[in-house]
């Protein structure tokens, strides 16, 4: 994990390492304290929490931070993404839910809020563990965080409390610390300065361009807000460039060139972050043009390609070139012969037929330039479709923009979908060959981190097969999916789409789809859900915030919601 090098300049009025004191019948907290990143009223802070664990705190158990009730505000943008979680230094992946991998972090927003870090089922944090929570735009480990706790409105001293509890809820040792909100004083501003000079990426177009074109657009991508130069000389400082690609800061580069055929350009970039730290190295965007066509010199029904007609008074003319258009390859690991079928917005422009190795590489062409959300899935030979792949890019003229490394979810069928306890039932289906399947199955209103897991080899023709013994299970309702997994677990797919197995009952009412939290309602719980995921594809969420499964969080789930609200 690459973390931005940032430089913390604190001054006058910002709030440093803080007193911690505790009463209570546990165990004290020691030592702990929240070192803040401004302690001016009414901002929005980082917090950087570090206190030592003097009792254990076991898989499932829980830290919960709790800002001075009607004091702090948490916003409601604060998410896992803007928590990094670390104990004896090592940092933990974090995800919404915790799972055998992740610890889940849940948020509570308001003026009257709490951030509660979840562990793994796996690994509990031992007695005497150093355990650090960063909070807003200073946690960077997986993603880079963008928004902290409101402060208090008014100067005093406020209390921030840490307690850690059991899987149960039950308090284990818990400790306060005090922060101190005063003005900003003007000779010690905040400030963040980001030394590192900006990643460029996704540099366009590239290769041979088609003959007739006479306009493109150059682009890239940085990773900070940042402007953008080009030389047409190697090796020129960005300061002695004199050609700007962009003159305000922004994260997408472009500007429109002119072309002509038979034409090689090489474009050398570099770009300054918003602190003039900038790149001392080239960035290359390199393409050419083909050569003007002569009428009848290329292979064709007529005797070669059309030439547009060029002079003359008559009323004739020739054809036109093509549209300057572009395309979007997809390729990945499905299941041997296997249907994959490409949906663009929603709406199904491809299909292709996956290897007998169960590779595929499929394009989607004749693009118009703009911002697309394409739909990956594979349908095996009885009819089982993988879960939905979403990505969403921009396509731009003369270009093939390729996701790569797609690794879709195993399709599967049960034998029955209702059985007596103590009975078995066989999950099945295709997956990628001579690789694994991890299947789960947990209670239904519950989590999938309670699942009970069992594992299944692939066969080379890519097909799988599980027994499952319910004697050990309580008469419920459950869910089960499954997941793909390649050699030594480094790489797995997304999991499949979800079925429900009634054991010594039938199957569970209706599962409303807006339910997203699984509890049997739909309320501000599954709203909230719903929020954090807004504008996505959903990600791995489970069931989809994505309700109608179109590739997009959008204001058509929020109308299904709201059809189905329950309250």
């Amino acid at each position: 994990m690459n973390k931005k090098n940032k430089i913390l300049i604190l001054g006058l009025g910002a709030a440093l390492i803080l007193v911690a004191f505790y009463i209570g019948n546990a165990a004290w907290l020691s030592p702990i304290s929240d070192t803040v990143s401004t302690s001016a009223p009414s901002l929005n802070a980082d917090h950087h929490i570090k206190f030592t664990a003097v009792n254990t705190v076991p898989a499932s158990g829980k830290i919960v931070i709790t800002p001075e009730p009607g004091a702090f505000n948490i916003p409601t943008a604060l998410n896992y993404q803007e928590v990094d979680f670390l104990v004896d230094s090592a940092q933990r992946d974090l995800a919404v839910w915790p799972s055998s991998t992740e610890d889940g972090v849940n948020v509570f927003s308001g003026s009257n809020g709490s951030i509660t870090i979840t562990l793994r089922n796996t690994q509990n944090i031992p007695a005497g563990s150093v355990v650090e929570i960063i909070i807003g735009d200073s946690a960077s480990y997986g993603d880079n965080g963008d928004v902290g706790i409101d402060n208090p409105s008014s100067e005093g001293s406020y209390e921030l409390a840490i307690e850690t509890q059991n899987s149960s809820g039950e308090k284990i040792d818990g400790a306060n610390t005090e922060i101190a909100i005063i003005d900003q004083i003007n000779q010690g501003p905040l400030e963040f300065i980001d030394t590192t000079p900006p990643a460029r990426f996704n540099g366009l177009p590239s290769g041979e361009l088609p003959a007739g074109t006479t306009n493109v657009e150059i682009s890239l991508e940085t990773d900070d807000l940042s402007t953008c130069r080009y030389s047409l000389t190697a090796g020129t400082l960005y300061d002695d460039m004199t050609n700007n690609i962009t003159t305000s800061s922004t994260r997408f580069h472009a500007l429109d060139v002119a072309t002509e055929d038979g034409q090689e350009y090489t474009y050398y970039i570099r770009c300054s972050n918003l602190h003039d730290y900038e790149n001392l190295n080239d960035f290359t965007i390199s393409f050419s043009v083909k050569e003007t066509p002569v009428a009848g010199s290329e292979p064709g029904e007529e005797g070669g390609e059309d030439i547009p007609a060029t002079g003359g008074t008559g009323s004739g003319s020739g054809e036109a070139y093509p549209p300057i258009t572009a395309s979007a390859s997809f390729s990945g690991r499905a299941y041997p012969q296997s249907t994959i079928t490409i949906l663009k917005d929603a709406a199904k422009v491809l299909e292709g037929v996956a290897t007998v190795n169960g590779g595929f590489d499929v394009r989607v062409s004749n693009l118009e330039k703009g911002v697309y959300t394409f739909t990956v899935y594979a349908t095996d030979s009885s009819g089982n479709k993988s879960s939905n792949f979403n990505v969403t890019f921009t396509v731009n003229p003369n270009t093939n923009t390729t996701a790569s490394g797609i690794f879709l979810s195993p399709s599967m069928e049960l034998s029955s979908n209702e059985i007596e306890p103590g009975d078995t039932f066989t999950a099945s289906g295709y997956s990628a060959p001579n690789s694994g399947v991890e299947v789960l199955l947990y209670k239904r209103g519950s989590s999938d981190s309670t699942a009970t897991r069992y594992t299944a080899d692939v066969s080379s023709q890519g097909t799988w097969s599980i027994d499952i013994n319910t004697e050990e299970l309580d008469a419920d309702n459950y869910f089960i999916k499954a997941q793909s997994v390649l050699a030594g677990g480094v790489e797995r797919s997304e999991f499949s789409n979800r079925l429900e197995i009634g054991i010594g009952a039938g199957v569970g009412g209706p599962i409303l789809s807006a339910d997203l939290n699984v509890d049997g309602s739909v309320n501000l719980i599954d709203f909230s859900i719903l929020l954090f995921h807004w504008s996505t594809s959903g990600g791995d969420s489970d069931p989809p915030a994505d309700i109608n499964q179109n590739g997009r969080v959008e204001l058509a789930d929020f109308s299904i919601m709201l059809f189905q609200w329950t309250g």
